[in-house]
């Protein structure tokens, strides 16, 4: 069901359509609630509503066990996320930049299936719940521009230790998290993908490259981006990393 663009203010009950597989309401600038019944669609597989500008109501509770695709990106009204009620195993990516999220549901736990969690640019975002480290199939979790973020109460300046249970976690992007100042060494063997740009206390300390094999420890990672001083973007060969030396050498 394709509603692009449409100028509605409200997606009003659809439970009367229980086979429902595809909502698009992406660019529905005067959508501002999303009926609670969208919440309940047992086959519904694909969920999209980016830049609906004015949506600040979405379902409070989810219970979608074949959703998919979840994209509520540039909703910067959205200010809540919705409590999951059961098991999501085919839930595979969600996209919630640009919103006004302030916080995610413990309940976050329940999708099992999740590859992919965006946050970037959710400046309101204040806290992730540790159960967020229960999604083992997790691989990607974006928080570029989060600037303030907290997690199980502790300010997010040293790298919350319970992301590095993320077992299948290759990419992170961190961009401009300010308040970070470093990122512990185990979890770099596993990252394909490290975003750090503006990341301006970050130090890098636990990487003491002079005396450690680094081609051993990060001989898998194949983009890494920091500032130090300046942007950097580097393709890191597998066997050759001395440029790897420079950049993450000690700050004076």
């Amino acid at each position: 069901m394709n509603f692009n663009g449409c100028e509605f203010q409200r997606v009003l009950d659809l439970s009367g359509i229980p086979n429902l597989i595809e909502l698009h309401l992406d660019g529905c600038k005067n959508l501002i609630e999303i009926h609670d019944s969208i919440g309940s669609l047992e086959k519904l597989v694909w969920l999209s509503a980016d830049k609906c500008t004015n949506l600040n109501t979405f379902p409070a509770d989810i219970r979608l066990p074949s959703l998919k695709y979840l994209n509520l990106r540039s909703c910067n009204k959205l200010e809540k996320f919705p409590s999951v009620l059961a098991k999501m195993e085919t839930i595979s990516w969600i996209d919630l930049c640009h919103t006004a999220i302030k916080e995610l549901p413990s309940s976050i736990e329940n999708l099992v299936g999740l590859q992919e969690l965006s946050l970037s640019f959710c400046k309101r975002l204040q806290d992730l719940p540790s159960s967020i480290c229960k999604l083992e199939n997790l691989f990607s979790l974006e928080l570029e521009d989060c600037r303030e973020v907290m997690l199980s109460g502790n300010n997010f300046v040293l790298f919350p230790e319970c992301i590095l249970e993320l077992v299948s976690l290759e990419c992170l992007r961190l961009n401009n998290c300010k308040q970070l100042q470093t990122i512990p060494r185990d979890i770099l063997p596993r990252l394909k993908i490290i975003d750090a740009l503006n990341c301006t206390l970050m130090t890098f300390r636990v990487v003491k490259l002079i005396s450690l094999p680094v081609c051993l420890l990060v001989n898998d990672i194949k983009v890494l981006q920091v500032s130090y001083p300046i942007m950097y973007k580097l393709e890191i060969d597998h066997v050759w990393l001395l440029i790897y030396n420079i950049i993450f050498g000690r700050r004076k």
